[in-house]
């Protein structure tokens, strides 16, 4: 029998965080274990509620006292998750079964109603009064809609900016294939929003004036400034085989810097995308598949830079890692809250793949200003980032979401 939490966190993929595997683990998955780390330690009731990887694959305990729940709708499967649609969705002959019995005046059996008991029922379950989710996509809306109907309290936390891409194109599905449709709904039946960056602040102040809004910069845990400088050789790119995340302009900058050794970790997602880039991927690139989560700062800090090919993102756990660890960034098109041009973190291309190799070379030089800046960036970070910054505002928050 699972046991009964006072705060729940909503993150289908966070076994991968809890298990310190590299599969399919992204800033949502790392930011919902540390989210949960935190009020373990003081001692509050806090369960991650999970895709079902099947009985000999559940965790039992962990060693930081958080609860792991599992929702049997979604299976966790080696490609990503299944959806347990016979179980949780009425067939087609279910359905004409009940068109039969309501044509001869028989109450039907599989009703709609039927199947969003079963959804609810991991929630009702964990007994959660607080539930927190971490990005917006379509399984949000299911929790948005139980906590409206058990009473709870939903917080929902936005992950990338793409995120609110339903407020400029309200139809359709965004690049992760989630529904601009159900995205919107969730956010209005969310009690409050917990943001990382300034546009997104910014913009739900602006379209959901009455929704309550916390800000809260992601937790990092920053590592002592070094007491010798590590040795450090070529650049590394961390992230997930999508399309957001352009692997292909990687390959594009490796042919144009051919001298350059790069180490790719890449964490699978679109199978088609990876199969492409790994059947173009040039000999100066050494593809990583298997780097646990605690075990990427050291890689950090063996680097000289640290290449960002995203298209969009909300405020990079991997540009923080670099930060912590005094490496300099490189962004093709993502400049969190406007730092790079404020002086911190690095140096981004604004889309132009030309000028991305020359700050490459630019910030592999380790000049006196690129020192600077990185020293800068390491304050930066501990003071608005470190974990135990994060951890005394989060505890606060939740305080006040559940008086």
């Amino acid at each position: 029998m699972s046991q009964r939490v006072q705060i729940g966190i909503y993150s289908l993929f966070a076994q991968n965080a809890m298990r310190s595997s590299h599969h399919r683990l992204g800033g949502a998955e790392k930011r919902s274990l540390l989210f949960a780390t935190m009020l373990a330690e003081e001692g509050v009731p806090t369960g991650i509620l999970m895709a079902d990887p099947g009985r000999f694959g559940r965790l039992r305990q962990t060693k930081s006292g958080i609860v792991p729940l599992y929702h049997p709708k979604y299976r966790l499967r080696s490609h990503g998750i299944q959806i347990q649609k016979p179980v949780f969705r009425s067939s087609l002959s279910a359905r004409l079964q009940d068109k039969i019995r309501s044509s001869v005046g028989l109450p039907i059996i599989n009703t709609p109603e039927k199947a969003k008991k079963a959804a609810f029922a991991p929630f009702y379950k964990a007994g959660a009064s607080l539930w927190v989710g971490l990005s917006l996509n379509d399984s949000m809306l299911e929790l948005a809609e139980f906590c409206q109907e058990a009473g709870s309290t939903f917080l929902l936390g936005l992950a990338g900016n793409v995120d609110l891409d339903f407020i400029f194109e309200p139809n359709g599905r965004d690049m992760y294939g989630a529904s601009r449709e159900k995205k919107r709904k969730a956010m209005e039946l969310a009690s409050a929003v917990l943001v990382q960056n300034r546009f997104q602040e910014k913009t739900l102040r602006h379209y959901f004036p009455q929704k309550p809004i916390y800000a809260l910069p992601n937790p990092i845990v920053v590592p002592k400034v070094f007491s010798e400088h590590p040795v450090r050789s070529g650049a590394i790119w961390i992230g997930k085989m999508d399309s957001n995340k352009n692997p292909k302009a990687l390959l594009r900058f490796a042919k144009k810097l051919p001298q350059l050794t790069i180490s790719m970790v890449a964490n699978p997602a679109e199978l088609e995308l990876e199969q492409e880039v790994l059947q173009n991927m040039p000999p100066n690139i050494q593809v990583i598949r298997s780097v646990p989560y605690e075990e990427t700062q050291a890689l950090m800090a063996k680097a000289q830079v640290h290449l960002s090919t995203s298209f969009q993102e909300g405020f990079p756990n991997t540009i923080l890692e670099a930060a912590a660890a005094k490496t300099p960034t490189v962004s093709l098109h993502v400049d969190p809250d406007e730092r790079m041009k404020e002086g911190l973190f690095g140096f981004c291309a604004n889309g132009d793949e030309d000028l991305f190799a020359e700050q490459v070379s630019l910030a592999m030089l380790r000049s006196q200003q690129v020192e600077s800046m990185m020293d800068a960036s390491w304050n930066y970070v501990q003071e608005n980032h470190a974990y135990e910054r994060i951890k005394k505002r989060w505890i606060e928050i939740v305080k006040t979401l559940t008086q």
